[in-house]
């Protein structure tokens, strides 16, 4: 019984090694009628300062994207040493394709918290993000923008309270369009939300396809179950990874769940491989 035990752990300790250290790229197609031409959105969320030593970046170049979108979670809040690669690694991504970045938790908590509080820290992350505007990344702040006549990418940025652990967070429509006005762009509308807890919400936006991140795929996953615990340390988490179908009015809306790249705190990826995720929008 003990060597079956000890070859348990054995194995999953193994198994998850090759989790932390592998990425896929998982392939999604959307069609529309409000699309004109076909196009190839890369979606990259939770990185959490893990670039796969370069055969991340050398994928991505691969796979040609007319546009790159970062759902957040680039750098792992107290860890500012992570900075400065990770703008080196994003800036590489604008040499690739037009990159938009929208903030998750972790971002927002250094802005608002943490940099408030350590004034070295909070001008470190100030020069990171003039570092990669000033390379030509676009960050989004709870705004619209238009990538082209038919395709418009909106940015929903939540305050830190709506990340608490151990507990169940509501967010109202009333409470969400205190933050980000109704987008008016024609054509194709994409939210990137980093939380995708609140995705019955998000569908009272003017959009045509969520992209989130955050739960990490859940940490642990399991066959035809999915994860277990969500990174609020909520059990059976709704939306942990994959895409869904939101009934909105009388029409289905594709939300997209990225089980992200990275890590932080707790170093677990069983059978819960770490992904990019690749988008073909077509007509």
């Amino acid at each position: 019984m003990l060597f079956k035990c000890l070859g348990i752990i054995v194995l999953l300790v193994g198994l998850m090694i090759v989790e932390l250290n592998r990425f896929r790229v998982t392939d999604y197609t959307i069609h529309s009628g409000k699309l004109k031409n076909k196009c190839v959105v890369l979606f990259l969320t939770d990185l959490h300062g893990k670039t796969f030593r370069g055969r991340l970046l050398n994928k991505i170049t691969t796979l040609k994207p007319d546009y790159i979108l970062i759902g957040g979670d680039v750098i792992t809040k107290k860890k500012p040493k992570e900075l400065s690669p990770m703008a080196d690694f994003v800036i590489a991504l604008q040499k690739i394709a037009p990159v938009y970045y929208g903030f998750g938790n972790h971002e927002t908590t250094i802005d608002s918290i943490l940099g408030v509080a350590d004034m070295e820290y909070g001008k470190a992350f100030s020069e990171y993000l003039k570092k990669i505007t000033e390379a030509g990344v676009t960050i989004l702040r709870n705004e619209t923008v238009n990538l082209r006549e038919d395709l418009a990418l909106s940015v929903l940025e939540l305050p830190v309270p709506y990340y608490k652990k151990m507990k169940h967070i509501t967010l109202s429509k009333e409470e969400m369009m205190g933050f980000i006005k109704m987008p008016q762009a024609n054509g194709f509308k994409i939210l990137m939300a980093h939380h995708p807890v609140f995705a019955d919400t998000y569908r009272h936006l003017n959009i045509n396809l969520m992209l989130c991140g955050h739960t990490h795929g859940g940490l642990i996953r399991f066959p035809f179950i999915g994860s277990i615990i969500s990174t609020e340390l909520l059990w059976f988490p709704k939306y942990d990874g994959g895409i869904y179908e939101i009934q909105n009015e009388n029409e289905k809306l594709p939300l997209v769940v990225s089980k992200g790249l990275g890590y932080h705190s707790y170093p677990i990826r069983i059978l819960n491989r770490a992904e990019a995720v690749r988008v073909y929008l077509e007509p």
